[in-house]
C-alpha cells in the first residue's frame, strides 16, 4: 500500500476569512416534502438558519404575501408533487423559528413587479406593516429579507439586470422606511436587508448603478448562489473573453470577491458601513438536480461520496473570501444531488449531507487554516483544516486511489502535545434502491453515507491511518494541549452529609440523605442523589443535578446548568446566562440576572425569569410563568397556564389548554394557540392572536392588532382612550365586541349612528376615545348581536 505524508500549516490562518459561525449552516425549505419531514432532516444535519419559502415559489406564486393559500405550495410547481404534503404558513414558520432559536431568511418577490414597480412597493409596504406590527407573530432575532431570487433565471430580468436593480432600489427604501417608523415597526425589529449581486461583472455594475446612495447605505448583505456540478467547476476560470470580458481569467469565486469589494466601496462612498456588508451564499449544492440518469453526465458531475470532497472545497473556498452566511439546497430532496432524504420514515444522509453534518457540529468558532487552495482532484488525498486556540479539526479526503487503499501519515509537529479527541470515517453504502446490474459511475447516485469511529495510530508527532476506498473522508478532532484529568469525586454516604468544595473544579456526589453540597470556586459538578438536598454552586460555571427529592439548587455566579430531577425543587439562577431545567415535579424557578433558558418540565411549575431577556418553557402542567424585566419569550406548553410578560417587548405562546396571557408593559406579541384563551396586551402596541378556540382578547392601552382565529371570540375594549386598534378577522354573527366597560350609555340605534362608519378598508368603530378598525367587514354585515354596549 502506498503511503502519503501530509503537513498542515497550523497557526497560519486565511486572511480575510470569517470565523465559522452557525449562520454558515442554513438550509432551504424547497417544498419536496412536508415540513415535519424537512425539519427532522434539517435538525439531523445540525443546521440553524431556515431559508423560506424557496426561491422559485417566492418568485412565481401570484400571492406570495399570503403564505396560507393552497396555490403557493401547489405540487404542480415542483418536480415530484405530493398531494399529501402539508406546509405551515408564515405565522407557523416564524413561531417555529422563534421556539427553536433559528435564523430566518425570507425571499421577497421581484419578478412580478417588473412592469409595475409602484405596485410592488405598495404590496411590500402593506406586508411590512403586518409583519412589523406582529400580525404574523414574534420575529426571530436573526431575520433577513432577501430581495428577489436568481434574477438571471428569469428572461425579463436577465435581459435587463438594471431593472432588477431599480426594483431593489425601491424595495430597500420601503424596508428601511418601515423599520425606522415607530408607528409601523411596533415590534422594534432589526431586519437584515439583502440584495442579489450580479451573476457577472457587467450585471453587477448595472444592478449597483440603479441603487441610489441614500438606499445603498441600508444594504446589509449581498446574495449569491454557488451550485457547481463538480469539484473542478469551483475553481474553473472564465476562459471566454467574449462572453464576460470583465470576468475573463478569474474563477467565479474570485469574481464574487471583486463584486463584494465593489459593493463595499460604493456603500462606504455613500456614507454607510461598507466594511460590514456581509456575503450570504443563500443556495449551495454540488451536482445537478436530476432524477433520471439520462439527464446527467456522470463523468462530469459529482454525486455520492465524490461530492463530499467537493463540499469541503466549496465551503472552504467561499469562507476564504469572507462568506458570513450560507444555506444548503437539497434537504429532504428527491434528486441525485440531495443531501438527505427519507426511506420508510427513516432519515438517510447522503455522503454530502453527512459531511456537512460533521462540519456543522465541529468547526463552529474556528478559523480556516491556509493551504487548502493547493488541493486538486489530481492529488491522492486533500486536506482541509480549521482551528481555534484550543482545538483543531482536520478533514482528509481521498480521491481516486489504488485498489489496496492509501496510507496517510499526518505530521502533528506544529501542534505540540496534541491529543486526539475523535476520529470519524465517512464512507458509503449502496441504497436498497440501487438497480440490479448497476456498475461503475452509475453507483455514485445510489450511495448513502456511513459514519464509523476510526482508531488511528499515533507515534510521536505522526498520526497514521489508511483510506480503504476512493473518495472516503476522515475527520480528526484534536486538542492542542493535554486535556486535564477529571477531578476525583468526593462522595457522601447514606446520611445527611455536608461537603465543601475547593477553589478548583470539584465533583461532589451526595448519594442518600438530605445533603448540603457547596461547590465554592471553580467549575463544579454537584449531584444530590436521593433525599431533599441543598446544592450551592458558588463561583464558576457549575452543573447542579438534584435527582430524587425536593431539592434546593442555587446556581450562584457564572453560566450554570441546573437539573432539578424528580420532586418539587427550588432553583435559583442568580447572575449570568443560565440553563435551568425543573424536570419532574412542581418546581419553583427564578432566573435571576442574565438571559436565561428555563424549562419547567412536567408538573405545575412557578417560574420567574426576573432580569434579562429570558426564554421560558412551562412544559406539561398548569404553570405560572413570569418574564420579569427584559424582552422575554415564553411558551406555556400543555394545560392551562398563566403567562405574564411584565416589562419589555415580550412574546407569549400559550400552547394547548385554556391559557391566560398578559403582555404587561411594552410592545408584546401574544398567541393563544389551542384552547379557550384570555389575552391581555397591557400597555404598548401589541399583537394578539387567539388561535383555535373561543378566546377573549383585550388589547388595553396602545395601538393593537388583534386576530381571534378559529372559534367564537370576544374582543374587549374597556379602557378609555385605548388607542387605534385593528381586528383582522372579525366574523360578524360569530365573534363579539364588548364595549360595556366604556360606559357609552347608548341604544343600538344611537350607537350605530354615532360610532360606526365605513370606508374601503372596512368598518371603523369609534368609541371611548379610541377606534377599532374591522378589516374587510361591511357595515351591512353588522347587527346589534355583534356588540355588547
Amino acid at each position: 500500500m502506498q503511503t502519503l505524508g501530509i503537513d498542515i500549516a497550523f497557526g497560519n490562518r486565511v486572511v480575510g476569512a470569517e470565523t465559522v459561525t452557525a449562520d454558515q449552516f442554513g438550509g432551504i425549505q424547497t417544498g419536496y416534502s412536508g415540513f415535519g419531514t424537512f425539519d427532522a432532516q434539517f435538525t439531523e444535519l445540525g443546521l440553524s438558519t431556515l431559508r423560506w419559502p424557496g426561491g422559485t415559489l417566492a418568485e412565481t406564486d401570484p400571492d406570495v404575501y399570503g403564505f396560507d393559500i393552497d396555490g403557493l405550495f401547489d405540487g404542480t410547481q415542483l418536480n415530484t408533487p405530493d398531494p399529501d404534503r402539508v406546509r405551515p404558513d408564515l405565522s407557523e414558520t416564524l413561531a417555529h423559528c422563534v421556539e427553536n432559536e433559528l435564523g430566518f431568511s425570507m425571499i421577497i418577490p421581484t419578478l412580478r413587479y417588473a412592469d409595475d414597480i409602484d405596485r410592488g412597493v405598495a404590496e411590500l409596504a402593506a406586508f411590512l406593516q403586518d409583519l412589523l406590527s406582529g400580525r404574523y407573530g414574534a420575529l426571530p432575532a436573526d431575520f433577513t429579507l432577501e430581495i428577489g431570487n436568481e434574477y438571471m433565471a428569469h428572461s425579463v430580468l436577465a435581459a435587463d439586470p438594471g431593472l432588477y436593480g431599480a426594483i431593489a432600489d425601491r424595495f430597500i427604501a420601503t424596508i428601511a422606511e418601515a423599520l425606522a417608523s415607530p408607528a409601523i415597526n411596533i415590534l422594534g425589529a432589526d431586519l437584515t436587508i439583502a440584495v442579489q449581486m450580479g451573476a457577472n461583472a457587467a450585471d453587477d455594475a448595472a444592478i449597483r448603478a440603479e441603487i441610489a446612495p441614500e438606499n445603498l447605505v441600508h444594504v446589509d448583505s449581498l446574495v449569491a448562489h454557488a451550485l457547481p456540478f463538480n469539484f473542478g467547476a469551483i475553481d474553473k476560470v472564465e476562459d471566454d473573453p467574449d462572453a464576460h470580458a470583465q470576468d475573463y481569467g478569474e474563477t467565479a469565486w474570485q469574481n464574487r470577491a471583486d463584486y463584494l469589494a465593489a459593493w463595499s466601496a460604493a456603500i462606504t462612498a455613500a456614507g454607510g458601513d461598507g466594511a460590514g456588508v456581509e456575503l450570504f451564499m443563500s443556495a449551495m449544492n454540488v451536482g445537478k438536480a436530476a432524477q433520471d440518469l439520462a439527464d446527467v453526465n456522470l463523468n462530469y458531475q459529482d454525486y455520492g461520496l465524490r461530492a463530499a470532497g467537493a463540499y469541503l472545497e466549496l465551503f472552504a473556498t467561499y469562507q476564504s473570501i469572507g462568506m458570513d452566511a450560507a444555506a444548503i439546497w437539497g434537504i429532504a430532496g428527491k434528486q441525485f444531488n440531495a443531501v438527505s432524504h427519507e426511506v420508510d420514515g427513516a432519515i438517510v444522509l447522503d455522503p454530502g449531507g453527512a459531511l456537512l453534518m460533521l462540519m456543522a457540529g465541529n468547526i463552529e468558532g474556528m478559523a480556516l487554516v491556509d493551504g487548502f487552495q493547493a488541493n486538486t482532484r489530481d492529488d491522492l488525498a486533500m486536506a482541509y483544516a480549521w482551528e481555534n486556540d484550543a482545538e483543531a479539526v482536520i478533514f482528509l479526503a481521498a480521491n481516486d486511489i489504488a485498489a489496496d487503499g492509501l496510507g496517510i501519515d499526518l505530521d502533528l509537529g506544529l501542534l505540540t502535545d496534541a491529543v486526539l479527541l475523535e476520529a470519524v470515517r465517512l464512507s458509503a453504502v449502496l441504497s436498497e434502491d440501487t438497480p440490479p446490474g448497476a456498475t461503475g459511475l452509475d453507483l455514485m447516485v445510489y450511495e448513502e453515507a456511513r459514519l464509523e469511529a476510526l482508531v488511528p495510530v499515533v507515534q510521536g508527532d505522526v498520526l497514521s491511518f489508511a483510506f480503504g476506498a476512493d473518495y472516503e473522508v476522515v475527520m480528526l478532532r484534536l486538542a492542542k494541549t493535554p486535556v486535564p484529568a477529571d477531578p476525583t469525586p468526593v462522595e457522601g454516604g447514606s446520611r445527611a452529609d455536608t461537603i465543601d468544595g475547593t477553589a478548583g473544579a470539584d465533583v461532589i456526589l451526595g448519594h442518600g440523605g438530605n445533603d448540603k453540597l457547596y461547590g465554592n470556586d471553580g467549575d463544579d459538578l454537584l449531584v444530590g442523589g436521593a433525599g431533599n438536598d441543598l446544592l450551592r454552586g458558588g463561583l464558576g460555571d457549575d452543573r447542579l443535578e438534584g435527582e430524587a427529592g425536593n431539592d434546593r439548587l442555587h446556581a450562584g455566579a457564572g453560566q450554570d446548568t441546573v437539573f432539578g430531577g424528580d420532586g418539587d425543587d427550588e432553583i435559583l439562577g442568580h447572575g449570568d446566562d443560565d440553563l435551568l431545567l425543573g424536570e419532574l415535579g412542581n418546581d419553583t424557578i427564578l432566573g435571576g440576572a442574565g438571559a436565561d433558558r428555563i424549562d419547567g418540565g412536567d408538573g405545575a411549575d412557578w417560574i420567574d425569569g426576573e432580569i434579562g431577556d429570558d426564554r421560558i418553557h412551562g412544559g406539561a402542567g398548569q404553570d405560572a410563568l413570569y418574564g420579569g424585566l427584559g424582552s422575554d419569550t415564553i411558551f406555556g406548553g400543555a394545560d392551562d397556564d398563566l403567562l405574564d410578560g411584565a416589562g419589555g417587548f415580550d412574546a407569549l405562546y400559550g400552547g394547548a389548554g385554556g391559557d391566560t396571557l398578559l403582555g404587561g408593559d411594552g410592545n408584546d406579541v401574544l398567541a393563544g394557540d389551542d384552547g379557550d384563551d384570555h389575552l391581555d396586551g397591557g400597555t404598548g402596541h401589541d399583537a394578539l392572536a387567539g388561535g383555535a378556540g373561543a378566546d377573549t382578547l383585550r388589547g388595553d392601552l396602545g395601538d393593537d392588532v388583534l386576530s381571534g382565529g378559529a372559534g367564537a371570540d370576544l374582543f374587549v375594549f374597556d379602557t378609555a382612550g385605548f388607542g387605534t386598534d385593528r381586528i383582522d378577522d372579525f366574523a360578524a354573527g360569530l365573534d363579539l365586541i364588548d364595549l360595556c366597560g366604556l360606559g357609552l350609555g347608548l341604544s343600538w340605534a344611537g350607537f350605530a349612528s354615532a360610532c360606526l362608519s365605513e370606508d374601503a378598508f372596512g368598518v371603523t368603530v369609534t368609541a371611548g376615545g379610541g377606534a377599532i378598525d374591522l378589516a374587510g367587514v361591511a357595515l351591512a354585515d353588522l347587527s346589534e348581536a355583534d356588540f355588547l354596549i
